[in-house]
């Protein structure tokens, strides 16, 4: 999914895919940890990353791994629209992973 996010006078584009098969890392009485596809790019569609960030899912939320988050080389600004837009991402989708 491409999404374009604005905050402030930040904006970036947000590419997230979820694979349909072999996303589960993990699982256990904690939750779920699935890999989630990511591509960073400007507003110029220059791109600033891309790999793929582990997410914990459990009954109580979606929580992005934060080593995976640390090594991301961006603004702080584009790491925080990046959660943003991960959970909101992934929300709807949750009870099918």
């Amino acid at each position: 999914m491409k999404i374009r996010s604005v905050f402030k006078k930040h904006v970036y584009w947000f590419h997230l895919f979820v694979p349909a098969k072999g996303h589960v890392l993990s699982e256990d009485s904690n939750g779920k940890v699935i890999s989630a596809e990511v591509s960073i790019l400007t507003e110029s569609q220059q791109l600033v990353w891309e790999g793929k960030i582990r997410v914990l899912i459990n009954q109580f939320g979606i929580y992005p791994q934060p080593e995976d988050l640390n090594r991301i080389q961006a603004s702080d600004t584009a790491k925080k629209m990046l959660l943003i837009e991960l959970r909101r991402y992934i929300k709807p989708q949750k009870a099918f992973l």
